[in-house]
C-alpha cells in the first residue's frame, strides 16, 4: 500500500468513530482572522456560540469579533456547512493558551468529507489555510484531547504535518 492510500485510509478510517482535528501551530492573531474569514466565505452556512453558550448572531459573524469574544469567554465555537468543495460539516473551536497565543483547531468527522475528497485536494486547502494564516505548521490528527504541540510520529495520534507533506514529496504541491 502505497503513503497515499495509508493517509486516505487514516483520514477515512469509520471504524473508531472518532473525529479528525487539524490545528496550526506558531499563528498569531491575524492568522485566526485570515484562516476563519476565508472558511465563512467559502462555506453556505455558519453557526455559533461563545464560551457563554451565547449564540452568535449568524448574519454578522466576524472573524474579529469571534477572536475577541474567544479571548474574553474563553473560546468560540462555529459549525460551518458545505465547505470549501470539501466537507459537509466543518467545525472551529477557537481560544486562547495560558500564553496568550491564539489557539484555532477545524474539526471533522470522516463521514463529513464529500466524495469528491482525495488526499491531495485536503492538503492543498490545509496548505493554502496554513499559508493564509502564516501558520509554522500544521496537524492533522485523530481526536485526543491530551495531545500537545510537538511529536508527530508513530503513536501520537497524528496523522500527517504540512512539514511531513514538504518533506515526503508525496504531493506536487
Amino acid at each position: 500500500m502505497s503513503r497515499i492510500e495509508e493517509l486516505r485510509d487514516e483520514i477515512l478510517n469509520f471504524d473508531d468513530g472518532s473525529c479528525r482535528d487539524i490545528n496550526f501551530d506558531r499563528i498569531e492573531c491575524d492568522g485566526v482572522v485570515a484562516i476563519i474569514e476565508s472558511l465563512l466565505n467559502n462555506s453556505s452556512t455558519a453557526t455559533g456560540s461563545d464560551g457563554w453558550g451565547d449564540p452568535l448572531d449568524t448574519l454578522e459573524i466576524n472573524a474579529t469579533d469571534i477572536c475577541s469574544r474567544a479571548q474574553k469567554k474563553s473560546f468560540c465555537h462555529l459549525c460551518l456547512s458545505d465547505v470549501a468543495d470539501l466537507f459537509r460539516e466543518l467545525q472551529i473551536f477557537v481560544c486562547y493558551e495560558d500564553s496568550g497565543m491564539p489557539f484555532i483547531e477545524l474539526t471533522f468527522f470522516p463521514v463529513d468529507l464529500l466524495p469528491i475528497f482525495t488526499p491531495q485536494k485536503l492538503f492543498n486547502e490545509l496548505i493554502r489555510l496554513a499559508t493564509l494564516g502564516h501558520a509554522g505548521n500544521f496537524f492533522l490528527r485523530y481526536e485526543n484531547v491530551s495531545w500537545q504541540f510537538g511529536p508527530s510520529g508513530p503513536g501520537t495520534g497524528v496523522i500527517v504535518t504540512w512539514h511531513d507533506i514538504r518533506e515526503s514529496k508525496l504531493f506536487d504541491l
